[in-house]
C-alpha cells in the first residue's frame, strides 16, 4: 500500500468523524504537543535544568 492510499484512508476516516470527536481529537493533540517537552525534560534532565525548563512553560499566576 502506498503513501497516497494510506493518506486517503486516514483522511476519509477523519472526515466521517462527528464534529464533537474532531474537537476532542484536536484538543488532545494540542495537549500532547504542550506536554511532550515537559515530560522529556522532567524525565531526562537533572533537577536544576528541569526546573529551568518548567519555568519557561509554567508561568506563576502571581508573577
Amino acid at each position: 500500500m502506498g503513501v497516497r492510499e494510506q493518506w486517503w484512508r486516514w483522511s476519509d476516516s477523519y472526515r466521517r468523524l462527528p464534529t464533537s470527536k474532531k474537537v476532542i481529537l484536536g484538543l488532545f493533540l494540542v495537549w500532547l504537543v504542550q506536554a511532550l517537552p515537559k515530560w522529556g525534560f522532567a524525565l531526562l534532565a537533572d533537577g536544576e535544568q528541569a526546573a529551568l525548563v518548567m519555568r519557561m512553560f509554567i508561568v506563576p499566576a502571581a508573577g
